[in-house]
């Protein structure tokens, strides 16, 4: 079951790989059960959820659950 849900406002965890960004805030854009990842290049995460974030200068990027910590405040970062 998927921690975050479609327009959570979350941070990239500090020990997440460099090319998501560590430290940055986000917002969840699309989320990809395990069960859903069969045949795709998300296959290459480790079991779990995987999310679709967008930063605010409108770029994406593909996180695993284990790299998103949800962002101090309830308000969206937009």
């Amino acid at each position: 079951m998927a921690k975050f849900t479609w327009g959570d406002s979350v941070r990239i965890a500090g020990e997440a790989p460099a090319n998501v960004r560590p430290g940055s805030p986000a917002e969840v854009i699309g989320i990809s059960e395990q069960h859903e990842r069969h045949g795709s290049y998300l296959e290459v995460f480790p079991s779990g959820v995987v999310y679709t974030v967008e930063f605010n200068d409108g770029t994406d990027a593909e996180v695993h659950e284990d790299h998103l910590v949800p962002l101090a405040s309830d308000k969206h970062w937009k």
